[in-house]
């Protein structure tokens, strides 16, 4: 079975472990495609789906919105592009990821590492260059406004008397230069 989804392949004979590939495809969200490690491609891979990799691949992984898994016996020579990635096995190539990329212990990286979250696990194996920048912030437009307190004061009888203040100056045309 080279591709199947990850609800079709019989896993009731298996032992769960807890680092196992499989482990790090997110749980709830959908259906996974997963190639198996016969397979060998030769060319680049485009998946609309989470995508487990198990095998070898000689091309660029493209995931459009979606999870990255390289598994621990996996080879991929190319570079991968998806919303997270999880890197068990090896990758010669750029690694990008919108959300987080992870290399775990198992994991070999060569190349550039790019995303806003960047996750190196203590015993993998990362050559080259990692950049991580945070998602860039909206710029939220600054107001500058002065604010003025009225002065309390208060009296024998413990009520607060509280003075009127003048209103903010403005400028010629009539707009508050105290807000521009």
């Amino acid at each position: 079975m080279p591709f199947a989804s990850r609800s079709d392949v019989d896993r009731s004979t298996e032992t769960p472990t807890t680092d196992s590939a499989y482990a790090a495809v997110p749980a709830g969200t959908g259906a996974t495609t997963v190639i198996d490690p016969s397979i060998h491609i030769k060319g680049d891979v485009f998946a609309d789906t989470d995508l487990l990799v198990e095998g070898t691949v000689a091309g660029d992984v493209t995931v459009n919105g979606h999870a990255l898994t390289i598994g621990r016996d996996a080879r991929v020579i190319g570079a991968l592009n998806a919303t997270s990635i999880v890197v068990h096995g090896e990758v010669r190539g750029s690694i990008r990821a919108q959300g987080r990329v992870e290399v775990a212990p198992t994991g070999v990286a060569r190349g550039f590492i790019h995303g806003p979250r960047v996750v190196l696990t203590e015993g993998c194996t990362v050559w080259g260059t990692v950049n991580w920048e945070p998602a860039p912030v909206p710029r939220v437009r600054r107001m500058h406004a002065t604010v003025r307190c009225a002065e309390t004061s208060s009296t024998t009888s413990g009520s607060a008397v509280r003075r009127k203040l003048p209103a903010p100056p403005t400028s010629a045309g009539g707009r508050d230069n105290h807000l521009a």
